[in-house]
């Protein structure tokens, strides 16, 4: 149990670099397990979301004020 849970962290770390991806997670858990919402009705709105956060022009604008 301690060696899964061990490995899990280690690849959590890695695949979820912003604490932003926790929460689109926990959304997908959450409108799937508790709220009963299809998977694959879930995985869409969930994604599209992500998409507009992580949009390629909200990045720039971040990186170019942080330069300022």
């Amino acid at each position: 149990m301690g060696l899964i849970l061990a490995t899990a962290v280690q690849l959590g770390k890695r695949s979820l670099p912003h604490g932003y991806d926790l929460i689109f997670v926990g959304a997908t858990v959450i409108g799937v397990n508790r709220l009963h919402f299809s998977v694959l009705t879930v995985l869409i709105a969930v994604g599209l979301i992500s998409i507009l956060w992580y949009h390629p022009g909200r990045l720039k604008k971040e990186g170019a004020a942080k330069n300022e």
